[in-house]
């Protein structure tokens, strides 16, 4: 079989544009570089033909996975917060999957290994890069996740 853990690195941004679209991806492949894989996140609706051309070819070239799941920026307000999706039950999570317009532009590459001098970089130079390094050896550990919520949902360490 496959490796039992995969580490995805994840940048999420609410909408780009032709003008800005090469400065999120490359900003999204330099925050995720240490990771397995890398994926750019756009919660906005990409209708523009163009954009998704050239995020597509950015997306295969680099190997990165670009998915929009084609929120209307105002609707976003309207999203339950990330530490509630757990506690949700099928159906009320569905009425949330209801809200999304998944476009799935391009998947990610697999790398083999991670860039653990990277990695070592970014735990140094960043605090919540090193609590979740932390936080996954704790569950690696224990074989586990441990889902501390705080009041955002997140792991407080």
């Amino acid at each position: 079989g496959g490796p039992e853990v995969t580490l995805s690195g994840v940048q999420l941004k609410l909408g780009t544009s032709l003008d800005t679209y090469s400065a999120d991806f490359f900003q999204a492949l330099s925050a995720t570089r240490w990771t397995l894989q890398s994926e750019l996140i756009i919660a906005d609706q990409l209708n523009d033909e163009a954009l998704v051309d050239a995020l597509r070819h950015l997306g295969h070239e680099y190997g990165v996975g670009i998915t929009s799941l084609g929120i209307a920026p105002a609707a976003l307000d309207d999203l339950p917060p990330a530490g509630d999706l757990r506690a949700m039950g099928a159906t009320e999570f569905e009425a949330v999957q209801n809200i999304l317009h998944l476009q799935k532009i391009s998947i990610p590459a697999p790398r083999s290994a991670i860039n653990w001098q990277t990695l070592s970089h970014l735990r140094k130079k960043h605090e919540p890069v090193s609590d979740m390094v932390g936080w996954l050896a704790d569950c690696l550990a224990s074989r586990q996740p441990d889902w501390v919520p705080g009041s955002n949902g997140v792991h407080q360490a």
